[in-house]
């Protein structure tokens, strides 16, 4: 029988080999006929807590049906609101936990976005791979787990290959391009600072996330128990909430995501305007709305894999996703695949088998 954790992995690697493919198609034309982005990302946010509370409400049910109660009793609003009000009020110090991936995370996006600014997107796409390696550094500071020699390599080679496969080619030509306008402009010191910042941002906010999720693995879980109240003989003098589970987790981490993907509209002069002149799902098609809801299952998705792997198995799917989404392209504009494809798809499969095997 296939395992959570191989399901999980499966699933975010097609997920993120599909988003990148269905984003790619939605977003072409100019920027004034197609939706925007930021509001893409907020309705996806709004879609993972609809359907976070869907599963809640669906666990009020069968929780009922397993006391003997008649689940007819229950109405679907008390279904909804209780789990609801649960997560905001009875475990409001949670939310406060969570405020540390979701400004993580915004900050990335901003991130980003200046490193994009000021860099060529083919020094963008390749460097960003760094962040593999960054997160496996950070999981080492937050769970103390030990790499081999071996795993390292893998995970070296797993970044070589990502970014090989990721550079650009011209079709066996080497022409000199000119250098345009706007890259005179770029500032490449701030470029690389903003990309290696978010990279170091990315690995935080994972490596917290999966300890929040998975807490008797972190370092700060002994920390915390000595600073909040468990005497030495084990018995805390404070009641303990049980640990939430997977939705009630996806849920809290939206609630608390949406107030920064609203600011994030409004801080915007574009945005603000488009939203405020056309609306707010202005060339809202319905392609728009299959990448919005794609986004969504791949937040939910990420969220399992770190429950039932970790971080760097995350970044080794994101990986392969990459790869797929290339060969994809390949078929589609049947081209055959370049030779930095063939070599770096080599190298990300090498250290996949290699990083599984020791």
């Amino acid at each position: 029988m296939v395992s959570k954790r191989t399901r999980a992995l499966v699933l975010l690697t097609v997920q993120n080999a599909g988003i990148s493919l269905l984003t790619r198609h939605s977003r072409r034309g100019h920027h004034q006929d197609l939706y925007l982005p930021s509001v893409a990302v907020l309705m996806a946010e709004v879609v993972k807590a609809l359907v976070s509370l869907l599963f809640l409400a669906s666990d009020y049910h069968r929780s009922a049906k397993s006391k003997k109660e008649d689940p007819r009793h229950v109405t679907w609003s008390e279904a909804i609101f209780v789990p609801l009000k649960t997560a905001i009020s009875t475990r409001w110090a949670d939310l406060a936990v969570l405020l540390v991936p979701s400004i993580l995370y915004a900050g990335q996006n901003n991130l980003l976005y200046v490193a994009l600014s000021n860099l060529p997107a083919s020094v963008y796409q390749v460097t960003y791979q760094l962040k593999i390696l960054t997160t496996a550094i950070f999981s080492v500071i937050f769970f103390r787990r030990k790499y081999s020699y071996l795993k390292w390599f893998s995970l070296l080679l797993l970044t070589v290959g990502v970014a090989i496969v990721q550079m650009p080619t011209n079709n066996g030509k080497h022409e000199r391009t000119p250098i345009s306008k706007h890259e005179d402009h770029q500032d490449k010191f701030l470029g690389f600072t903003a990309i290696f910042a978010a990279c170091i941002s990315s690995a935080i906010a994972g490596c917290y996330f999966e300890a929040i999720l998975k807490p008797a693995e972190s370092k700060a879980t002994s920390e915390q128990n000595a600073t909040s109240g468990v005497k030495s003989n084990g018995h805390s003098v404070i009641k303990v909430l049980p640990p939430p589970s997977l939705p009630m987790r996806n849920l809290q981490l939206a609630l608390v995501s949406l107030p920064f993907n609203i600011i994030g509209i409004l801080a915007s002069s574009y945005d603000r305007h488009r939203v405020s002149e056309q609306g707010l799902f202005h060339q809202f098609d319905a392609l728009a709305w299959f990448v919005v809801l794609n986004q969504a299952l791949g937040g939910l998705l990420i969220a399992a894999v770190i429950k039932e792997a970790d971080s760097v198995s995350k970044g080794f799917a994101t990986s392969l996703a990459v790869l797929l989404s290339t060969a994809a392209t390949s078929i589609a504009t049947h081209t055959l695949p370049s030779t930095h494809f063939m070599t770096g798809a080599s190298l990300v499969v090498s250290a996949t088998c290699l990083f599984a095997s020791v």
